[in-house]
């Protein structure tokens, strides 16, 4: 990923959209409009159709604009769609194991012991710079804390 200054734009890989930063790109490396995903009530479209199960809240939705409490309103959206969708999803065939549906969807998740080496790497970066944890900000340092090199 890439750090931005506070007012400059900056993108970050996603599965699930995720917004580090001020503008997000998708898995395929295009960009969303604006830097926004394109959703209806909080429900990610994918040309343009909703994509079941798919949903997003935050700046990633509605772009770098509000105060803390702007989340509220724009979450509270993103749930009701969420609650509206439930018995189509509660329908839905998923895998027993969740990891097994992400490695079918060609991902490599970061399974608990990962999780605990990131927190390791993190406490350990911390120390080296006399302060309490300092967070990794860059998906090859996360991934690599993750997997133990």
């Amino acid at each position: 990923p890439e750090r931005a200054a506070p007012d400059e734009e900056a993108s970050y890989p996603h599965r699930r959209q995720r917004q580090r930063g001020i503008r997000g790109r998708s898995r395929s490396t295009r960009p969303p409009a604006g830097g926004t995903v394109p959703h209806a009530g909080g429900r990610v479209l994918r040309d343009g159709a909703a994509s079941p199960g798919e949903y997003v809240a935050g700046w990633i939705k509605r772009g770098p604009t509000g105060v803390i409490g702007t989340n509220r309103p724009c979450a509270k959206e993103t749930a009701g769609s969420v609650l509206a969708d439930l018995p189509e999803l509660a329908r839905r065939q998923v895998a027993d194991d969740p990891l097994v549906g992400l490695r079918a969807a060609g991902l490599e998740p970061v399974e608990w012991r990962g999780w605990l080496g990131i927190e390791a790497a993190e406490a350990a970066l911390g120390r080296t710079l006399a302060r309490g944890t300092v967070k990794i900000a860059d998906w090859a340092g996360l991934l690599a804390a993750a997997r133990g090199a």
